[in-house]
Parts: C-alpha cells; structure tokens; sequence
C-alpha cells in the first residue's frame, strides 16, 4: 500500500493543525513539522515550543529540519533527537529566496561540496533513520542528476522529490520528463511530491509509477 505524506507549510502546519487533522480527517500516515532551522546559531524557539507540542502526537510526526553546513546539521540533529524523535527528514527542497540565498533548502543543491558536507553527517547518527526531500535543482534540473551517484550510496528510509527547479518555486508545470529520468535511477524508496489536487491525479501516479513508495501533499 502506497503511503501519503503530508507535507509542512510554514506557520500553518503546526501542532493544534495536526491534531485536528488527525481527529476530523485522518487517513494519513505520516505528518511533517514545518522546518527547524538555526538563528544566529541557535534553535529558533518557536521550533523548540512546536517540537514540544510534538512530543505527544505520535510515531506519524517527523520533524523536518534545513541546514546549510555540516555543523548546523550536527547541532539540529542533536537537538531535535533530545525531544525522542528517531527519525527526521532532510530539507534540501525549499524554494523561497530567503532561504535559498542562505544556501539552505534547494540553494544547496548548486553547491554539490556542501551538499555532501551536509550529508555526509547522517553516518555520524546511526541511531536516527533520515530520509531526504529534494527539488530537481536550484536553476537546473542537471544539478540533482549530477548527485544521483551520491545520492545512491546514503542510507535514506526514501527521497523525497518535487520536479521542479526552486528558481521555478511553483510557478510552470512539473517537469515529469525530469521526474521519469530520476525515478529510474534512483535506488531508494521514492516519493512523489507536487500540484496533487485530487485523487485521480494520485491514481494515475501510482499507475504510471507503480515503485512509487508513496505520496507527499501540501498546498
């Protein structure tokens, strides 16, 4: 059975969100915490006060976290595992200017060096299970086809990917020739993300895409 994500939208997606998601809806497998992020070398503590909240909800919330080098990595791993958690996602996916300038979110992927200092940490925590999220480049989609490789040799539970470059952020269609071409040659578990507005479009991906692990909605 294909899994559905739901993916985290900044200042929306929080704790009392999710909870009544859960109690009204449901239907779901797993919830994502919008990103945590560093702020002049600290936890944010509106990141701290929602990883909190977390605590109770469940196996199904998996925090989300954006780093831009090895040691904002190390510091958010550490922290975020402090609150019990065993599994985060990587953010390597995020379009906004902001934090693509920072060389955060999908701005790392123009930086392949950082990209596997980053990266390269997840070896260090054994005990934590990551997976990744990714868009197909910062301005073009050769960026992610050129980490493939490295991507390959990571011990992801699955990768995350949403085809389209963040310079794109969500304007223009997804390029699904990109999306094809990753989805044969990437070895881990994959997931699907982007404009699934309704359940015939997530019919026709599991048809089309019949490895497909599962399924990430947002907006």
């Amino acid at each position: 059975m294909i899994e559905i994500h739901f993916a985290p939208i900044q200042g929306q997606t929080d704790s009392i969100y999710r909870r009544a998601f859960r109690k009204f809806f449901g239907g779901l497998d797993y919830f994502y915490t919008p990103f945590v992020r560093l702020e002049r070398g600290v936890i944010r503590n509106k990141d701290l006060r929602e990883l909190e909240s977390g605590i109770g909800e469940g196996l199904d919330l998996i925090p989300q976290i954006i780093a831009g080098s090895a040691e904002e990595f190390r510091t958010l791993v550490i922290k975020v595992s402090e609150f019990g958690f065993k599994r985060m996602d990587i953010n390597m996916g995020c379009p906004f200017p902001l934090i693509t300038g920072a060389g955060k979110g999908a701005g790392i992927l123009a930086k392949p060096d950082k990209v596997k200092e980053v990266l390269d940490c997840i070896a260090e925590f054994t005990e934590i299970e990551f997976s990744l999220k990714v868009r197909v480049g910062y301005d073009s989609e050769e960026q992610l086809r050129a980490l493939m490789p490295y991507l390959n040799t990571l011990p992801l539970r699955h990768l995350t990917v949403h085809p389209r470059t963040a310079k794109q952020q969500y304007k223009g269609n997804v390029d699904f020739d990109s999306f094809i071409d990753f989805y044969n040659s990437i070895n881990h578990n994959i997931v699907y993300n982007g404009d699934i507005t309704d359940i015939s479009q997530v019919d026709d991906l599991i048809t089309n895409y019949p490895k497909l692990y599962g399924i990430m909605i947002g907006r």
